[in-house]
This record gives structure tokens, sequence and C-alpha cells, in this order.
């Protein structure tokens, strides 16, 4: 088993495995609801409640939108050429990594509508809380964005203190907000890691 996503509100688990499959499962009764068969290692799993619907990523580079009750495929998207690693979602669109850069896709028009470019390494991780997106990275740092709304593209702007480079405790996260409410940046081993700034996909 890969991942695990757990939702609350419908006390349903959702299950990622390489055994190029995609499980839902009653957390209450504990019962199989549905298999979500793929022709690839499935790398993540989430739901997204608008619109309603369950996703799935995998080794062959396809990022799949599921309905939530019928688990029949609505479609797919492949963000770029490689495998899909890291998967996550935010209000109304999915996250997704393919090595190093993220991808924000809108499941209305199943197209990529951001790019978020900064790390040198793979991208293993996405987390989003309180409307932001953290992703962790093989180069060892961990960088954090703002999530725009599909078309709407919010700079990232990027920050560096050298105040911090004598602090024993400094290997902590920090992050710092700047008057126009963007992301300006997370402290990493006694650096701050740069937050690049985000592409935006012509539409």
């Amino acid at each position: 088993m890969q991942r695990l996503f757990v939702d609350t509100a419908r006390h349903r688990l959702y299950s990622a495995s390489w055994d190029n499959t995609a499980r839902v499962w009653d957390i209450d009764t504990k019962a199989q609801l549905a298999v979500l068969q793929h022709d690839a290692w499935v790398n993540g799993v989430c739901v997204m409640e608008a619109p309603a619907s369950i996703v799935t990523s995998n080794e062959n580079g396809c990022v799949t939108f599921w309905h939530d009750t019928e688990y029949s495929v609505i479609d797919q998207v492949s963000p770029s050429h490689g495998s899909v690693v890291a998967l996550c979602s935010w209000e109304d669109v999915a996250l997704c990594s393919v090595f190093n850069v993220a991808y924000a896709i809108s499941p209305y028009t199943m197209t990529v509508v951001r790019e978020y470019r900064g790390h040198e390494d793979d991208i293993n991780f996405i987390v989003v809380n309180d409307g932001l997106m953290y992703t962790g990275s093989d180069d060892t740092n961990i960088f954090v964005w703002e999530i725009p709304l599909p078309r709407l593209y919010v700079s990232c702007k990027s920050f560096r203190s050298d105040s911090f480079d004598d602090d024993p405790c400094a290997d902590v996260v920090f992050v710092q907000r700047r008057q126009n409410n963007s992301v300006v940046g997370m402290l990493h081993w006694k650096l701050c890691a740069r937050i690049a700034r985000p592409h935006e996909i012509d539409s």
C-alpha cells in the first residue's frame, strides 16, 4: 500500500497500492466498497468536493478522475511525461507532481491551469493546509505556495533572512506572509528556501 486518504465526512478510507489498484473502504464496517483498476502502480489517491470525485495518480503518468458513487472513470489527464508521484486536492483543483514540477489541474476543463517550478529534484509529497500548498523534494527543501483558483494567478515572492543563521533551533519550519498575502518562504536547515514564481498557463 502506497498512500491512504481519509474522508471523515463520509466515513470512507481510500487506499492506493502498487498492485495497480485504488480501493474504497467503509471505515465503520471495514467493508471494501470498490476497486479502481489501473494499468500501472497507483501512487496517490484523494477526494475532491467540487465537483465530487475521486482522483488517483499512477506510474504511467495519468491523473484519473472517477465518479465518487459509480466508481467509473470520468476522464484522464497527463500533466507531463513521467510518473505522477504526489497528489492532493484543494477546492476545485487537483494538485500533483511529475519530477520536480507541481501542477494544478482543473476537473472542469481537464487541463493543466498552472505549474509550480522551483525544486531542483523530484517532488515526493504535496500537502495543503489553510490555503497553502507545501511541496517536499529530494533536493531537501520544502517550498510553500499560495494556491490560486483556476486562472487566478497569484505571484509567490521569495525572502531570505540571515538573522537565523546562528539560531540552533533554525532548522524548523518558518512561514511568513507579506501585505499582499502571498507566500514568501519557509525556513529549512538554517536557510530560507527560495520560492520560485509559478508559471502561468495560457488558456
